[in-house]
């Protein structure tokens, strides 16, 4: 289809005027792939770099055949018939569709573009000097995405020169001795692991241009049209920050980073320091913050690490009848080092699963008050007597340590019958743990109360 510019019939009713092309491309067929091409598309910025983008869309291909991509170019001052090859085969790729924009349209204004063209449930934001390869794991960001309700935009890590690196990180601000003006800060991040669907994560409030979000999230969260060429990213993230949007990272997807560029393309990204100071402006800080990328393992020893993190310092669940010492072992857990979260002080019993117990038991709310815990945790609650087989699905994630605390019967009957309870009611409780405990898919203990020091002993050496 021959480039010229001008006015299209634009593909949505969302669609700019300032867009004046659009050149969708359903050729062919693409054989499957692992994930719902239906479910995301992919958005991509470029100026004047068509090896690079033409690179870009072929690695994509070659990984995700089926996948929608959206460019964004705003590299041409004038219309002209003859386009170099590269945009040629780029626009001739199935499931490309390319949108002209005037000339330096900017990079935050073409992808709120594209956002606004999208109709995908999640946009993956990428840049065209960006390479798919093997580990641009796009399946573990759905993961994420469909399984965790509270995460908004997701994260991966970059390769570049042969070396991964994580750039996700929290904010923090402090007052500078400049008067009305603040100290920016970049620190590592601190969040505890999470995981879903067996992909490893966890919350950030920064992380590198490569990242999978919620098309509602970018279109309640637009990059700021002021930033053509640089500052885009910072500002963005700091607008999330402010907007409470959850932002997490995995280091479960990768994608490399191979920046080049002719000197015609170099002249343009000089301007970044006039962007920089406007972003200092509309922030009120000194300096563009000092932020250094953490060194990241290859794939497998990435997950490896975090695999053997997890069998180290496993997730625990308490089961026992009540007046069996639970308490007094779960807090003598958590002074090991496990997080008791949301518990209480009187019982050390969280108050998020126990409402769960209590309220009728409901799975998505039992997901959602552990996946509040910060890991690697101690839950204890003697409702589990009752209750705990029905949590299995919710507990599939972490594959926690069920630690059954047994006590002499007659000294719990006897607890038990100055509070009106009948010993048929200790025999039924003991049965029903015995029950769950034998059934129980992942590692198990059961550790009489009167030996909680061996417990003691037990857990510390898991730790």
């Amino acid at each position: 289809m021959p480039f010229a510019f001008q006015t299209a019939p634009q593909p949505t009713p969302d669609a700019e005027k300032t867009c004046l092309r659009v050149i969708p491309n359903n050729l062919g067929a693409a054989p499957p792939i692992a994930i719902d091409s239906d479910k995301y598309q992919i958005i991509v910025k470029s100026f004047r770099r068509f090896d690079l983008l033409l690179r870009f869309v072929r690695s994509v291909k070659k990984h995700y055949p089926t996948a929608r991509i959206l460019v964004a170019d705003d590299s041409f001052e004038e219309a002209s018939d003859s386009l170099p090859w590269e945009i040629r085969e780029v626009q001739q790729t199935p499931g490309v569709s390319w949108l002209q924009f005037p000339f330096d349209t900017g990079l935050a204004a073409c992808r709120n573009r594209l956002v606004k063209v999208t109709q995908a449930r999640y946009v993956v934001n990428c840049d065209d000097d960006f390479v798919f390869t093997d580990e641009t794991r796009l399946d573990k960001m759905v993961d994420v995405l469909d399984a965790d309700a509270d995460v908004d935009l997701c994260g991966g890590i970059i390769r570049e020169n042969g070396v991964a690196r994580n750039w996700a990180g929290e904010f923090s601000r402090g007052p500078s001795q400049i008067k009305g003006k603040d100290i920016l800060r970049v620190k590592p991040l601190s969040s505890p692991w999470r995981r879903q669907k067996g992909t490893h994560y966890r919350k950030s409030e920064l992380v590198y241009n490569f990242f999978m979000a919620r098309r509602e999230t970018l279109v309640k969260c637009p990059w700021d049209d002021a930033f053509k060429i640089s500052g885009e990213h910072l500002d963005h993230f700091l607008s999330a920050h402010e907007k409470g949007i959850h932002v997490v990272y995995t280091p479960e997807s990768l994608i490399d980073h191979r920046p080049a560029g002719s000197q015609n393309y170099r002249q343009y990204r000089q301007r970044g320091e006039h962007y920089n100071r406007v972003l200092r402006e509309k922030w009120g800080i000194v300096r563009n913050p000092g932020h250094r990328a953490a060194n990241e393992p290859g794939l497998p020893s990435r997950v490896d690490k975090l695999e053997a993190l997890e069998f180290r310092k496993p997730n625990i669940i308490i089961l026992g009848v009540g007046h069996s010492n639970t308490s007094i072992t779960t807090r003598q857990i958590a002074a090991l080092g496990w997080n008791l979260g949301d518990a209480d002080q009187e019982y050390a019993e969280s108050v998020g699963v126990r409402a769960v117990n209590q309220n009728g038991f409901d799975i998505d709310s039992a997901k959602i008050a552990l996946e509040k815990l910060p890991q690697p945790w101690v839950v204890k609650d003697p409702r589990f007597a009752r209750t705990l087989s029905h949590w299995i699905p919710a507990f599939a994630p972490y594959r926690p340590l069920l630690a059954w605390i047994t006590k002499d019967l007659a000294v719990v009957k006897k607890s038990y019958r100055t509070r009106g309870e009948t010993d048929a009611r200790v025999d039924e409780l003991f049965a029903n743990c015995q029950k769950h405990f034998d059934a129980w898919p992942w590692p198990k203990a059961q550790v009489r109360a009167e030996d909680v020091a061996a417990a003691v002993a037990m857990f510390r050496q898991l730790s």
